[in-house]
């Protein structure tokens, strides 16, 4: 996020002022022309997972392999169906994500999807 000032001094006073800001960042810094990476939030089914496999961590494994992790898997007990869950993964491309995946489990393979959500 940037956050623009008028002057110089008034940034420097904000920067300055963890109180005010640290409800909402974990940091500023400072902006002096430095490149900044494309980032972005996605937000992904992984469905197919064979239920003697659905585990929160099983889920976290295969949404990580687009990115990292910021918000993981939380499948319950009683909900309706083990078999998906969705996961915010900070990705790095553009393109949605809409793929396969292969997981192996006692000699078998189990072939599952991951789906990124459609933003509206």
């Amino acid at each position: 996020m940037f956050l623009k000032f008028v002057e110089g001094s008034v940034c420097t006073e904000f920067l300055l002022n963890h109180s005010v800001w640290d409800p909402w960042f974990s940091s500023l810094d400072s902006w002096n022309g430095q490149s900044l990476s494309f980032e972005r939030l996605a937000w992904v089914r992984v469905h197919g997972l064979p239920i003697h496999l659905a585990d929160n961590k099983v889920f976290d494994l295969i949404a990580g392999q687009f990115g990292k992790i910021v918000h993981g898997s939380q499948i319950m007990a009683d909900v309706n169906n083990l078999s998906s869950s969705w996961i915010g993964v900070l990705v790095g491309e553009r393109e949605r994500i809409q793929e396969h995946r292969m997981v192996c489990w006692k000699k078998k393979q189990f072939r599952v999807w991951v789906e990124e959500e459609l933003s509206e």
